[in-house]
């Protein structure tokens, strides 16, 4: 997949194998105590507290796994609309890039911290479309994309969603910025997802302009 997830999936995995791992000791732990039954008096006392160790990270971990449940991924496709001579890089896409992929999506995608310029892809102003925008519910989901402006003066980027569905939200990392008339510049593009967006393929991430 191209762009970048949010850091949330990768730290609830953390959290999951932590709380896996956790359970493992206190599990051994009460084996052992379970197994040692040399003083009878002292048992039950021994038993009770690893037990309740125990119950007590069962309940942590069911809580995690329940939670990690509901981070559905949102997929589906979305347009990007450019004006005032501003063009984005399309297939064939340098090294390092690739095309999003599928019907119509002919948009370069590019590692963040990329160096764009003439030999970035392809530039042109229409038909852009991304078709694999894919983030979990409560997450985001961030694409980079190469622009050049192919106009005789700077021109001061305005870069919006539209027609987003409830719950999704977009912001660019360059909106507001100023681009240098034929200069290149490397464009972020963020969408954020509420917990309680719909899920699923099928769902359309609505049109991005960049004016």
């Amino acid at each position: 997949m191209g762009g970048e997830t949010s850091e949330m999936s990768s730290i609830l995995d953390i959290v999951i194998f932590a709380n896996l791992f956790v359970l493992c000791v206190v599990a051994v732990v009460l084996l052992r105590t379970l197994m040692s039954r040399r003083n009878p008096s002292g048992t039950s006392a021994r038993v009770k507290r690893p037990f309740t160790l125990l119950l007590l990270i069962l309940v942590i971990s069911l809580s995690t796994f329940a939670y990690a449940a509901t981070q559905v991924n949102v997929s589906n496709t979305g347009n990007i609309t450019t004006g005032y001579n501003l063009l984005i890089a399309s297939p064939s896409c340098a090294a390092g890039a690739f095309s999003s992929g599928g019907t119509g999506g002919n948009v370069c995608e590019f590692p963040s911290g990329t160096s764009c310029g003439p030999i970035s892809g392809n530039y042109i102003d229409s038909a852009l479309a991304i078709n694999d925008w894919s983030l979990p519910q409560g997450g985001s989901y961030t694409i980079h994309v190469c622009l050049e402006n192919s106009g005789t003066a700077s021109h001061t980027l305005s870069i919006k969603g539209n027609a987003q569905p409830t719950g999704l939200i977009f912001s660019s990392d360059r909106d507001g910025q100023s681009v240098s008339a034929g200069a290149f510049m490397l464009v972020g593009m963020t969408f954020t997802a509420s917990q309680t967006i719909s899920t699923g393929n099928g769902l359309n991430f609505g049109d991005v302009t960049i004016q």
